[in-house]
């Protein structure tokens, strides 16, 4: 290389350094990066290798949709490795992230660690599944390929979810030793969602719409939401009383449901928690699960039916067409509606308490909702895993 070269070489690494460091000072660094990067060991029984060490997809010609998928598909992984690697500092006695990154053999069961986990040992597939992540069609269409129905359209929305763990061990229900050999040897995958919105729809879900499994919902929590987010003993027992519905339970403002969801960060708030707004990396534990897939609701259908290519199943098995709930809580409208009638310190608070999914799995704030923070004068962003944000004040 020539003294021009090496010349021009230097000075581009200088300014890039520079941009960094002008980046960093400007914005600062996102809340989970400032912790520091610290390596951890993490399982990678199948490869032996984290994905960063794959062959990337820019070493070679990306010129076709399946092909793109894959580059897709490394990001994501990558994603969440380095997220991991991020997050955890080696001999930190802190449970803050709560992050998992091994088993433990002092539990025989990990019931709490796996319950989400669908082992289908005829298709040797694990799926995580997460409510509000179209896990309901996901379910109807592996009862399908099992041979267990003939028509996924025959099986009804709740029967879905008994029929499922009736037909499919959960993996929870394995030894240890077992539970590390399928991860290790079967394919896995889970779908995930962006959480502005997957919140939004549990929220439409069970505390708007009118069937059993919503009332259900309600009886169990709409009276503690109204009295942790009432203010006042008076004013709350006015509420219980204007708030009550005709079935008995009682109706739930967007904005009392967000708060109340957002303050559930701690050992103490557990009882309240609830599969439909709980975080989902504390469902699938992305640090210590080496996904085959991860599947992004807002590409579902192809990421659906290239999961079924990439698996080898026949092409009549086709992700379902259709929904027996569907909420449009991913629409614009709907999302503006909604996040219109929070504060903008509510919307903070709510990102807040799912940074770490936003984070893992690489989300965007909305565009609809990043507008509207930004017409109400929220102007200060930041960077977050190359993606732009809004920047969160801490407390």
């Amino acid at each position: 290389m020539s003294n021009v070269s090496m010349r021009c070489v230097l000075f581009g690494l200088a300014m890039m350094a520079l941009a960094l460091f002008v980046g960093i000072q400007r914005f600062g660094l996102p809340a989970v990066l400032a912790r520091g990067p610290i390596p951890v060991k993490k399982l990678h029984a199948k490869r032996g290798k984290d994905p960063l060490h794959e062959k990337s997809g820019s070493d070679r010609s990306c010129n076709n949709q399946t092909c793109l998928w894959d580059e897709e598909q490394l990001y994501r992984k990558s994603l969440v490795w380095d997220m991991c690697h991020a997050i955890h500092a080696e001999g930190n006695t802190h449970n803050y992230p709560p992050l998992r990154y091994r088993l433990s053999r002092d539990t025989p069961r990990q019931a709490s660690l796996f319950s989400h986990f669908l082992v289908i040992e005829s298709m040797k597939l694990i799926y995580c599944f997460i409510p509000k992540v179209s896990c309901t069609s996901w379910k109807r269409l592996l009862l399908f390929m099992s041979g267990k129905y003939n028509s996924m359209k025959d099986i009804g929305q709740w029967q879905t979810h008994v029929l499922a763990l009736k037909e499919f061990r959960v993996l929870s229900s394995y030894s240890v030793e077992d539970i590390e050999n399928l991860l290790a040897t079967y394919r896995t995958f889970v779908f995930v969602r962006n959480p502005f919105e997957r919140i939004l729809s549990a929220y439409q879900d069970k505390f708007q719409e009118d069937y059993p499994a919503s009332k259900l919902t309600r009886k169990q929590y709409s009276e503690r939401i109204i009295r942790q987010t009432g203010g006042s003993p008076e004013n709350v027992q006015k509420l219980l009383t204007t708030q009550r519905r005709k079935d008995g339970t009682l109706n739930v403002t967007f904005w009392q449901f967000v708060r109340f969801v957002s303050s559930l960060d701690g050992p103490r708030t557990k009882q309240y928690m609830n599969d439909h707004w709980a975080q989902m990396y504390q469902m699938c534990h992305p640090c210590l699960v080496d996904y085959d897939w991860i599947g992004h609701y807002d590409s579902l259908r192809i990421d659906a039916d290239s999961i079924l290519t990439a698996a080898g199943f026949d092409p009549q098995f086709r992700f379902p067409n259709f929904t027996t709930n569907p909420t449009g809580s991913s629409n614009e409208d709907t999302l503006l509606r909604y996040y219109s009638t929070l504060t903008t310190s509510e919307i903070e608070a709510l990102y807040k308490y799912y940074e770490l999914d936003f984070s893992l799995f690489g989300f965007d704030i909305p565009r609809t909702i990043r507008n509207l923070l930004n017409s109400r004068g929220r102007s200060d962003n930041y960077t977050l895993n190359g993606r732009t944000n809004f920047a969160i004040t801490s407390s």
